[in-house]
């Protein structure tokens, strides 16, 4: 969440300057000057020097998530622990807001609690797993990242089932649930890719 707002607050130009402290050396010297000079004074237009930015920018995120990837990679134990981590904060949120703020989610209690009972499942797995430390460790993630796409459907199923109670506040909670997950998945099946 910070990173990406650092990104949008780095990406804005918003006299038309652009940002070449971002760039490498060796783009910076195969640029011509006079184009420089454009730039720093604002003579290009606005849209083109975003779009450079972007295309910049969105080419050195990628990069930079490759390198995360590897990085995790090379330590599944922390994937796993930040699985497990991920599974307690989806076990115990639903349940602190109903003690604290009665049920606004509109689905019944029982419902909750089966969907909390499950991500506590998740935890333990992760955790395990993090513990024991598998030499071959591809195939411990794989099964929690489709038990994380499982969980996604399953809430996803529950949703539609109970939308004529279900509120406004309860259908963005379990919408966002499902794409962070859904980001975890994603991330844990490139892990999984990773030789």
């Amino acid at each position: 969440m910070i990173g990406e707002i650092f990104f949008i607050f780095r990406s804005i130009n918003i006299a038309g300057i652009s940002q070449e402290h971002n760039c490498s050396n060796r783009e910076l010297k195969s640029r011509s000057a006079n184009t420089l000079w454009h730039r720093r004074i604002g003579l290009r237009g606005r849209s083109s020097n975003m779009a450079y930015l972007c295309r910049n920018d969105s080419s050195k995120r990628s990069n930079m998530i490759q390198q995360r990837i590897q990085s995790l990679a090379q330590k599944p134990r922390i994937a796993f622990l930040l699985d497990g981590g991920g599974a307690v904060l989806t076990a115990l949120l639903p349940l602190v807001i109903v003690y604290f703020f009665g049920n606004i989610f509109g689905i019944p209690l029982r419902v909750l609690y089966l969907l909390s009972g499950i991500a506590s499942l998740f935890a333990l797995y992760s955790f395990a797993c993090a513990l024991m430390q598998p030499a071959q460790w591809q195939p411990y993630l794989r099964f929690i990242s489709m038990a994380n796409l499982a969980y996604c459907c399953l809430t996803l199923g529950l949703m539609l089932y109970f939308r004529a109670s279900l509120s406004t506040l309860g259908a963005a909670y379990f919408c966002g649930e499902i794409l962070v997950l859904l980001g975890v998945v994603w991330v844990e099946q490139k892990l999984v890719q990773v030789k």
